[in-house]
């Protein structure tokens, strides 16, 4: 019994020893290291959660979606939309602004459609009845091809920021709204497309594209 009792203290002085030096190690890390990240002020973990998001090229205008208040407000943008080749770009002044409607109109006619799932169908609505209307989207593509011209770059980049600006789930994460643009953008497309086959004889259709 003695035995077995001498044995258990020689053990404990044992843990308590290594206990020891495993906390002047961790106190020699820390001192190395500089301050413990429990003693971080809140402003210190705000600044490093903040969103520094930044797109590669600033849109030209107001940005369109914003995040908190006052003077920590973030200004979150879209990715800019180049311009092509002025030659094979449609210009703004073809557009028939009295035909179109505002933004808000079409998101309060079409409110269905601010799901995720049917993003692209309300870009169309947005490109046939707020942006271009169809007498400019059947001679277009968004980007152009071949002998077919590209949308007017600037009111394509309203469309997106708007768009965005519709989704604040994607407000602080802008990437993932950038591949949601591109199936945007490839609907656009497609309802070019159908307005040209439905127009060969050169009046526009009534019926929806989408």
């Amino acid at each position: 019994m003695v035995t077995i009792l001498e044995n258990l203290k020689e053990n404990s002085d044992n843990i308590r020893s290594q206990m020891q030096i495993l906390a002047r190690k961790i106190d020699s890390h820390i001192e190395s290291c500089g301050q413990p990240i429990l003693n971080l002020k809140e402003s210190d973990t705000k600044k490093k959660t903040s969103s520094s998001y930044q797109p590669s090229e600033p849109l030209n205008r107001e940005p369109d979606a914003t995040e908190g208040t006052g003077e920590n407000m973030v200004k979150i943008k879209p990715y800019f939309i180049k311009s092509v080749k002025s030659e094979k770009e449609l210009q703004s002044s073809a557009i028939n602004v009295g035909e179109l409607k505002s933004p808000e109109e079409i998101f309060s006619k079409y409110s269905n459609l601010k799901t995720d799932s049917k993003m692209g169908a309300l870009a169309v609505k947005l490109a046939r009845e707020a942006y271009f209307g169809d007498a400019v989207l059947i001679q277009c593509t968004p980007r152009g091809w071949q002998d077919i011209p590209a949308l007017p770059h600037t009111e394509l980049n309203q469309l997106k920021a708007k768009l965005f600006e519709a989704f604040p789930a994607f407000w602080s994460s802008p990437e993932c709204f950038e591949k949601r643009w591109v199936i945007a953008q490839d609907a656009i497309s497609q309802c070019c497309k159908r307005l040209r086959r439905m127009n060969p004889g050169g009046t526009l259709p009534s019926a929806n594209c989408v």
